[in-house]
């Protein structure tokens, strides 16, 4: 299958596979549709189940022969049944696969969220022959003898079922025999990939996914047994656009129709975009959207990292500096807090800019701040202080406005405190800052309350 330039994907003839008989390739496409992970049902044109994998059957409690000459609806919540109809009947006069979401139907009658690819299934010569359901919760061939012109065309329909099968699917597929050649890829991994097939089957399992560290993940590929469980794992992958993308494998081994072992089947997804997304999520949850720097969660984690540490290396200790604004709440109410947040900004970057790399400064709320430092005296956390406060002297200039800006420091140390005290314990220090001059910093001492 050959990328087109605007993007569609064109269905390919069948086209015999270098080096592998007729009876081969439908072996090997049957044992592909059995091992992938996902669903598959074939129907005639007229929407009866003609063929099913296992896991297809798993999904919905029946065995595969118990599916076999049921309407598909039959499988879906009767209020899917005519969306599903209109999907097929656009898929039946051409129009592109692509997944929606149904609930299907068990055997005893309870429904699940179930996401369907459906696409046309065509036969040898490219005429229609009914749908493929590719199928998402989130095949053995005959001994036919080949010499038979019968057998050879039941032979090449079934090569055809399984291949259109196999094109249908929104991931790329790759099967990869145990010395790392290529036994098959369809054309969506060669749009995931941006090679061609001819490219694909001559680099080999070693070669597509350079450098090292997707080297290694087509090793694992090709270094499966036949006990070795399912995996799913990421991989980094330049594209030949000069991109850094995020591509998703699921492996597992594919299985010969007599139990040996053909190597490993990967389906491949680029999950760039969602990785960013969740990262972006991620990010979003831990940081503090005004200043961008840590928020509370994530300064607690961090400091429970810092405990971890400390207890291992029995380093010099572990500072927390609570930092606290002088009178900003005069800059909100005098000059709205639109103000207020571009000055905390320039603030936030200023205290980032005193500390070390390594320290973690946070934006615990409002105008609290907090830092820490680890492998910190007292001597240290104090010279830390000293700079935040100096870095705080000049004036925030703002549109011809000047602010000046003071801050009030607590700092508790561990040792002689459990580290996760620190935090409450810099806190009790901050406010004996605050009734000390301005710019003042207070170390706890255990003796305050």
């Amino acid at each position: 299958m050959e990328a087109r330039g605007d993007g569609a994907r064109s269905d390919p003839p069948w086209v015999p596979m270098p080096g592998m008989t007729l009876g081969e390739q439908a072996e090997l496409f049957g044992s592909i549709v059995m091992s992938v992970p996902d669903g598959v049902i074939a129907t005639d044109l007229e929407g009866t189940v003609v063929w099913v994998n296992q896991v297809a059957a798993e999904m919905f409690g029946w065995s595969r022969e118990e599916l076999l000459g049921l309407p598909v609806t039959a499988l879906l919540s009767p209020k899917d049944h005519d969306q599903v109809r209109q999907i097929r009947e656009r898929v039946l006069g051409g129009e592109r696969a692509r997944p929606f979401l149904v609930s299907g139907l068990r055997c005893d009658g309870e429904t699940f969220d179930l996401s369907v690819t459906l696409g046309l299934r065509r036969n040898s010569e490219g005429h229609s022959l009914g749908t493929n359901l590719i199928l998402q919760d989130s095949g053995t061939v005959a001994n036919l003898r080949e010499d038979n012109p019968e057998a050879e065309q039941a032979l090449r329909e079934s090569e055809a079922r399984f291949r259109a099968i196999a094109e249908t699917s929104q991931e790329g597929i790759l099967a990869v025999s145990p010395e790392g050649d290529i036994l098959f890829a369809n054309g969506r991994l060669t749009e995931i990939i941006a090679m061609s097939l001819e490219e694909i089957y001559a680099l080999g399992g070693h070669g597509i996914f350079a450098p090292s560290e997707a080297a290694a993940a087509a090793r694992r590929l090709a270094e499966r047994d036949r006990d070795a469980g399912p995996e799913r794992y990421d991989f980094a992958y330049r594209h030949p656009d000069g991109s850094d993308r995020v591509l998703s494998v699921s492996a597992s081994s594919l299985i010969a129709a007599d139990g040996s072992v053909l190597g490993s089947l990967a389906m491949i997804s680029d999950v760039t975009s969602q990785r960013a997304s969740e990262e972006s999520l991620r990010r979003a949850a831990m940081h503090d959207a005004l200043t961008g720097l840590p928020n509370r969660l994530l300064f607690l984690d961090r400091l429970a990292t810092a405990d971890a540490r400390q207890a291992r290396a029995r380093g010099r200790g572990v500072a927390v500096l609570f930092l606290d604004l002088d009178n900003f709440k005069q800059v909100n109410d005098v000059h709205g807090h639109a103000t207020g947040d571009r000055v905390l900004v320039q603030v936030a970057a200023r205290v980032a800019e005193s500390v070390r790399a390594t320290d973690t400064v946070a934006r615990i709320g409002g105008d609290e701040f907090a830092v820490i430092s680890e492998d910190t005296d007292a001597e240290t956390a104090t010279a830390v202080a000293s700079r935040i406060q100096k870095a705080l002297e000049a004036p925030v200039a703002l549109e011809g406005e000047r602010f000046l800006v003071s801050v009030s420091i607590g700092i508790a140390l561990s040792p002689p405190h459990p580290v996760p005290d620190l935090l409450r314990l810099a806190d009790v220090a901050m406010y004996q800052a605050k009734v000390a001059p301005h710019g003042n910093a207070v170390v706890y001492d255990g003796r305050r309350s």
